[in-house]
């Protein structure tokens, strides 16, 4: 699926995300660049395997990666609606989190979690799908349904979160209507919360 364009109120949301802090960041883990704003302006700060190198840079190098690779903002873009989304999902605001969750997949959804999340959200009242179905089952055998789970609530380490985790994850054991392998790990990590 190609990224979506990235017009100019885009752009203003992205420049007000980064003069929160956001970067743009390009490349990979061991050699990447990260394209900022702080009080002393744009910079490019290049980092390849720990060697920090900082350049001054311009909007115009946001306008430039708008065009030429715009799926390196779209992680910015989401920022917002992801925060939302907590925000709802904390105050019991199941339409308030299916709006934000919809308005995160605008800008693409690469670790399926809008599309889970309104599953889950959805059900009973909405059947689930084979493949979410699956894709649930495959995040409790491979443990990823903790970072599912932890990402919506801001990585929260108390006793009220593991009470929520465990139902969490009893919900999701019934809406797959199966008990895979992985299942008694991942229960374990969500009782050891707040412990």
């Amino acid at each position: 699926m190609p990224a979506p364009s990235i017009g100019p109120s885009a752009l203003a949301a992205i420049i007000a995300e980064m003069r929160n802090g956001a970067t743009v960041q390009t490349g990979g883990s061991r050699a990447h660049s990260s394209l900022g704003l702080d009080a002393d302006g744009w910079y490019w700060e290049h980092f390849d395997e720990g060697q920090v190198d900082r350049q001054p840079a311009s909007e115009a190098d946001l306008h430039r990666l708008a065009k030429s690779t715009p799926q390196h903002l779209l992680p910015i873009l989401r920022r917002p609606h992801w925060r939302e989304f907590v925000r709802a999902l904390a105050a019991d605001q199941p339409a308030a989190a299916q709006s934000a969750l919809q308005a995160f997949a605008r800008w693409g959804d690469p670790l399926q979690h809008a599309a889970l999340w309104s599953a889950i959200l959805g059900w009973p009242r909405e059947p689930l799908s084979a493949q979410l179905r699956q894709c649930l089952r495959d995040r409790i055998v491979d443990h990823t349904l903790w970072h599912l789970f932890m990402e919506a609530h801001g990585w929260a380490r108390d006793s009220a979160t593991r009470v929520k985790a465990l139902a969490f994850l009893d919900r999701t054991l019934e809406m797959i209507d199966e008990v895979p392998e992985g299942e008694a790990r991942l229960r374990r990590s969500f009782a050891q919360l707040g412990c």
